[in-house]
């Protein structure tokens, strides 16, 4: 019976890293390698189950692990591998819109219901995106009345909450 051996390669954020090597082999016989794509890789390893040895390389520093023979899937965490510019965008984007939102609320000495109603959404749309780098999850389940029930999970759950609830006046 075939094996189909899946392997993750994660930076410290857990975000996966492309290109990383990945070699498999039993003893000293090689089996085989792949490039990861999308921070995946896997192997097909005919005959019997045994014991394979699993070797990553990323970024200058490698890694190995002994996978038994009924482990089919296994991750590898590399700490110095540089987290991608592009997992920092929505960091950036929802600090400026707080950062927008609160001077707005400075500005105006006197706001009007449509003012008000702006820097509500520039909030809830810079806490959402501020929420979506962070790690873990929110589950929200939201109900008005008998008619309206809202779920979210994540930074939509964030943006939810922000957006729907008004601090003390």
């Amino acid at each position: 019976m075939d094996r189909l051996i899946t392997i993750f390669v994660r930076n410290r954020m857990g975000g996966p890293i492309n290109g990383a090597d990945i070699r498999f082999s039993v003893g000293e016989t090689f089996l085989g390698s792949v490039n990861s794509a999308e921070g995946r890789g896997a192997l097909q390893v005919p005959g019997k189950r045994q014991a394979i040895t699993v070797e990553a390389a990323a970024g200058g520093e490698t890694q190995t692990a002994k996978l038994g023979p009924s482990q089919d899937t296994y991750t590898f965490k590399f700490g110095n591998h540089p987290v991608p510019q592009e997992d920092r965008i929505p960091l950036l984007v929802g600090l400026l819109l707080l950062g927008a939102a609160t001077t707005l609320a400075f500005v105006f000495q006197e706001t009007n219901a449509l003012q008000t109603q702006i820097i509500r959404i520039l909030v809830a749309l810079g806490a959402g995106a501020v929420g979506s780098v962070i790690p873990g999850m929110l589950n929200l389940r939201l109900k008005f009345g008998t008619k309206l029930l809202i779920t979210a999970a994540g930074a939509l759950a964030i943006y939810v909450i922000t957006f729907f609830f008004v601090p003390a006046g």
